[in-house]
């Protein structure tokens, strides 16, 4: 009989929370999603990636998140 192991909770939920993040923003790469860690991070990786200020960044994450939690 094989066992098949199972993701850990939190990392299932990081792998949806991510594939959400590369739906709403594609032109992030797979170095810049893995380096994602929290909201902080998203919103570097937006202002680097799009060349948006800070303020912009941190709206556009805010209006996508929601109450999403990070």
């Amino acid at each position: 009989m094989v066992k098949i192991a199972k993701a850990p909770k939190e990392r299932l939920n990081e792998k949806i929370g991510l594939l959400e993040i590369r739906e709403r923003w594609g032109a992030l790469d797979e170095v810049e999603l893995a380096a994602i860690r929290s909201r902080g991070d998203l919103v570097m990786q937006i202002q680097a990636r799009y060349g948006l200020d800070k303020s912009q960044a941190e709206t556009n994450v805010d209006v996508w998140a929601n109450g999403r939690q990070f």
